[in-house]
């Protein structure tokens, strides 16, 4: 085999890793239990705004949720990308969707804040601390992202290509271009790699005599 430098495996194994989807399971639960915390808190009103914020607050709430909300860390870590994907999973099936699609908790807060009918409200609200009922419902499975990137990066050739038995490698004079280096150096390694197979199977056979004749 004609194996790929160290670099050019890495470059390939890096190009896998960023264009990898991570895995994201939507918590449908966690909707829920934070709009009921909500109106545990704030069902009676909320402090300098009016009562029927209340309900304008808890339907905007359900509207993050439904977009989907990601912890802040990882949404900023993989945002950088404007091309970035990840996978929904809601039950057995998985849907690719934009990073830029969905939300991070810091950017649900903020977009709630700016929503135009609670705008003569903020400062109020915002001592009310409605961070605290955004959570992220779309959790991160790093299992199953590290088990299928692992799979793929383990089935990335080290090889690009064959050597024939009794193929000329260099001619005398001839310059040592990358490929050609590449080549050479593949050989090597061939080489190396058969005669230690040689050693250990003649070790194994010499082992095994001995074995038999200490039984014996």
């Amino acid at each position: 085999p004609v194996y790929k430098t160290d670099a050019a495996v890495k470059a390939e194994k890096d190009s896998i890793q960023k264009a990898f989807e991570p895995y994201y399971d939507i918590d449908k639960g966690i909707e829920g239990a934070q709009i009921t915390r909500y109106f545990n808190d704030y069902g009676k009103g909320m402090p300098g705004v009016p009562k029927s914020c209340v309900s304008i607050v808890a339907n905007r709430l359900h509207e993050l949720y439904q977009v989907g909300i990601v912890k802040t860390a990882e949404y900023s870590a993989m945002v950088k990308d404007s091309s970035a994907m990840i996978r929904v999973v809601d039950g057995k099936n998985a849907t690719s969707v934009k990073v830029s699609a969905v939300m991070s908790v810091m950017s649900a807060y903020e977009r709630l804040l700016a929503e135009p009918e609670l705008q003569p409200y903020k400062t109020a609200l915002q001592k009310c601390n409605l961070t605290e009922y955004i959570v992220a419902n779309l959790i991160k499975d790093n299992e199953r992202c590290e088990a299928e990137i692992n799979d793929i990066l383990s089935s990335v050739p080290l090889a690009s290509g064959m050597m024939l038995a009794g193929q000329k490698i260099i001619d005398r004079g001839e310059i040592v271009d990358e490929e050609l280096h590449r080549v050479l150096d593949s050989f090597e390694r061939e080489t190396k790699r058969r005669s230690a197979s040689r050693s250990t199977i003649k070790s194994t056979v010499v082992g095994q005599s001995l074995f038999v004749t200490i039984v014996i």
